[in-house]
């Protein structure tokens, strides 16, 4: 299971071949410069809007972008494949951005949007970051409530007025309850490291070659 105990409570009758090993996060560009050129203003905070590149409702993220441009902070919006600049009016303390690697960009927020992909959410709590979550489909709604019975962030519909956005994410920005639920879940994350190496190689035959064995840790790193 490619998350955590302390995220996705194992189940009362565990089949006992099942093992809980963490996110497998993906940080092969987390060496490449990032800059959010919006402002002089370095202390103010930087909220990451990310919606699912395959079902990115328009409406939901403009309602989330208007609200943006009504607060002090600094904004990022990543557009994926669907969205494109013209498809939004994005506030001048926002940028939009096609892609920007998690590994890049987490280490600086204090605070994703996002619709409750597993992805973005296991990516978000893994750097200690509060998340608002907006689910739109599917297993998104049971991720959000996750985040928030973990005291690391809230929960919207997709019908939220800007006054309830607006509302959400001071609280989540000011309140340290949510700065330290998301703390503990990427200690609990953390504490994961490695562990898919050591499952996988625990029932499997040794590689007779070196290579392949670090070829295969590298894939799980």
């Amino acid at each position: 299971m490619l998350t955590t105990e302390a995220f996705d409570p194992p189940p009362a009758c565990s089949p006992p071949n099942l093992r809980y090993v963490g996110p497998q996060l993906d940080y092969s560009y987390r060496s490449e410069p990032f800059d959010v050129p919006l402002s002089t203003e370095d202390r103010l905070p930087l909220v990451v809007v990310s919606f699912s590149s395959r079902h990115a409702a328009t409406k939901v993220v403009q309602r989330v972008l208007d609200t943006l441009a009504e607060l002090p902070v600094r904004g990022l919006v990543t557009l994926g494949p669907v969205l494109a600049p013209a498809d939004l009016r994005v506030p001048g303390n926002v940028v939009a951005r096609p892609f920007v690697p998690h590994g890049a960009v987490l280490p600086r927020a204090q605070l994703v949007i996002t619709h409750a992909g597993l992805g973005t959410v296991m990516a978000a709590l893994a750097h200690g970051v509060p998340l608002l979550c907006i689910p739109l489909k599917n297993d998104q709604f049971e991720n959000a409530a996750r985040v928030v019975a973990a005291g690391a962030g809230r929960t919207l519909g997709s019908h939220a007025r800007r006054s309830s956005l607006k509302q959400a994410i001071l609280e989540l920005l000011n309140n340290p309850y949510f700065k330290g639920g998301a703390a503990s879940m990427a200690e609990a994350i953390a504490r994961y490291s490695g562990r898919a190496v050591r499952e996988l190689e625990a029932v499997s035959p040794p590689c007779e070659r070196p290579a392949e064995r670090l070829r295969l840790a590298q894939a799980l790193r």
